[in-house]
C-alpha cells in the first residue's frame, strides 16, 4: 500500500460543521481514508472512471471532529498522483449540517462538462460540486457556470490530476447541476453535484464555506 498524508486544519466547531473529500487519481486503487481525529467516512455513490482511466471516489463525515494538526490518510494500491480536495460546510447557528440528497454524477465528454441535474425538495441549501478531468496542460485553468463559485482547482495537468471545486447557496427549491470549461481541450471529464441543508427550524443563515487541495505523489 501507499499511503499518502494529507496535513489539514479544520475549524473545529464540531458538531456544527461536516466535510466532503473528493481523491482523484489515475488507475489507482482508491481506499476510505482515515484521519487522526477518529472520524468515520462514508462513501458517496461509487468509484468513477474516466475513459483515460482516471478515478475519483467521494467521502463524506457528517459532525466533523477536527482542529489544528488534523491529518487526513489514503491508502492506494498504486505508486500515483493523487488529487485531493476537501471542503468544509459550517453553519453560523451551530445547528449542524444534513446531507440532503445523493451525490448525482456523470461523465461528460463534451464541453461545457455538465453534472446532471440534481431536484430538490428544501428551499435553503447549500450546493457542493465539481469536476476531474485528465488534461495535460499547465495551466488548464476551470471556469464554473450556473453561477457556482470555484473554491479551489487543480491547473497543473502536467504532472497532477486536474480538476476544480465549487459551490453555490440557492434559497428555492429547484433542479440544479454543476457545470465547467477550462482552457484545455475537451477532455473526458468526472462531474458532480450534492446538496446539504442547515439544521434548523429558525430562519435560514448562510452557509461558511471552507476549502483546501492537495495534489501529492502517494509514496
Amino acid at each position: 500500500p501507499y499511503p499518502t498524508l494529507f496535513p489539514y486544519t479544520t475549524l473545529f466547531r464540531s458538531p456544527s460543521h461536516d466535510t466532503i473529500q473528493i481523491c482523484a487519481g489515475d488507475g489507482v486503487t482508491l481506499n476510505a481514508p482515515t484521519d487522526n481525529k477518529s472520524n468515520t467516512w462514508t462513501q458517496l455513490g461509487t468509484e468513477q472512471t474516466t475513459a483515460q482511466n482516471q478515478q475519483s471516489r467521494y467521502y463524506y463525515c457528517p459532525a466533523l471532529t477536527g482542529g489544528s494538526g488534523h491529518t487526513f490518510t489514503f491508502t492506494t494500491g498504486t505508486n500515483d498522483a493523487l488529487t485531493i480536495y476537501v471542503l468544509e460546510i459550517l453553519t453560523t447557528n451551530g445547528a449542524g449540517v444534513t446531507l440532503e440528497g445523493a451525490l448525482t454524477v456523470q461523465q461528460d465528454a463534451t464541453s461545457p462538462f455538465d453534472s446532471p441535474g440534481l431536484t430538490t425538495s428544501v428551499a435553503n441549501l447549500f450546493l457542493a460540486g465539481g469536476c476531474s478531468e485528465n488534461g495535460v496542460s499547465n495551466p488548464n485553468t476551470h471556469t464554473a457556470g450556473n453561477s457556482f463559485t470555484i473554491s479551489d482547482q487543480e491547473t497543473n495537468g502536467s504532472n497532477q490530476w486536474p480538476g476544480a471545486l465549487a459551490y453555490r447557496v440557492v434559497t428555492s427549491t429547484g433542479t440544479y447541476n454543476t457545470s465547467f470549461t477550462y482552457t484545455e481541450t475537451a477532455q473526458d471529464t468526472t462531474v458532480w453535484i450534492v446538496s446539504f441543508s442547515e439544521q434548523a427550524t429558525s430562519a435560514w443563515i448562510p452557509y461558511q464555506p471552507h476549502y483546501q487541495r492537495a495534489s501529492v505523489l502517494a509514496q
